[in-house]
């Protein structure tokens, strides 16, 4: 094994950890030593990220100084394999935040380079539902994502759920909270969770604001959180 894996592999272990600050360091080590190696961009994207969202309730700007970091870094991850699908996957969510637009741009072109690929689909739907609202065209392109998805893998979890708070936004909230049971199937904990989502994303509340994937099992929460978290 390569220095510049071992490290990759330390940073990928200090992040699932939670020890962000040496996951850090031992990102920007492994692009110290192995400036060409993929890999260690792609971790390097991830602490940013991770560290932005940590921060990001308390510190936006510092938050926004590690958003632009993991953009920086993930321009280099789509420079050094610009055929891999999750390097623009990786520019995608880094982007989310800041660049819009540019996030769109990067997971459509993602989507191109692997449309087979389920979970590429459900993070489109998500990064288009972000700021928008049911009959917007943004929308209606979420929910073609969406589905996509779950053509490709009719058992994805993430679909499924991404399908149901969708259906809740359009208030047909007996569809949504179904597509939440199957989802939930086998998980009882989550799934005593489900009136919590369901009242939280009730049209008729007017949660519009609530965009993006929340995960079942936690409060309703800022999405972009969990989008993020889908890097990790």
């Amino acid at each position: 094994m390569s220095e510049g894996v071992a490290r990759v592999r330390l940073a990928e272990d200090l992040l699932w950890s939670g020890d962000l600050v040496r996951a850090a360091e031992a990102a920007d080590e492994a692009v110290r030593v192995a400036p060409e190696l993929v890999g260690a961009w792609q971790v390097k994207v991830r602490v940013a990220c991770a560290r932005g969202e940590k921060v990001r309730a308390d510190n936006p700007i510092r938050a926004e100084g590690y958003a632009r970091a993991a953009v920086r870094a993930a321009r280099r991850c789509v420079e050094l394999g610009p055929g891999d699908a999750e390097n623009y996957r990786l520019l995608a969510v880094a982007s989310v935040r800041i660049d819009r637009a540019g996030a769109v741009a990067a997971i459509d072109h993602a989507v191109r380079l692997a449309p087979a690929e389920a979970d590429l689909h459900l993070v489109r739907s998500e990064i288009l539902r972000v700021g928008s609202t049911p009959g917007t065209a943004a929308f209606v392109a979420a929910d073609r994502a969406v589905r996509e998805a779950l053509r490709l893998d009719p058992d994805h979890r993430g679909a499924r759920v991404e399908l149901a708070h969708s259906e809740i936004r359009h208030g047909r909230t007996a569809d949504g909270e179904r597509l939440l049971r199957e989802a939930t199937a086998g998980d009882p904990e989550a799934a005593a969770r489900i009136p919590e989502v369901v009242r939280s994303m009730d049209p008729k509340r007017r949660f519009w604001a609530v965009v993006g994937t929340i995960v079942l099992g936690v409060a309703v929460k800022d999405p972009l959180f969990e989008l993020v978290a889908s890097l990790l």
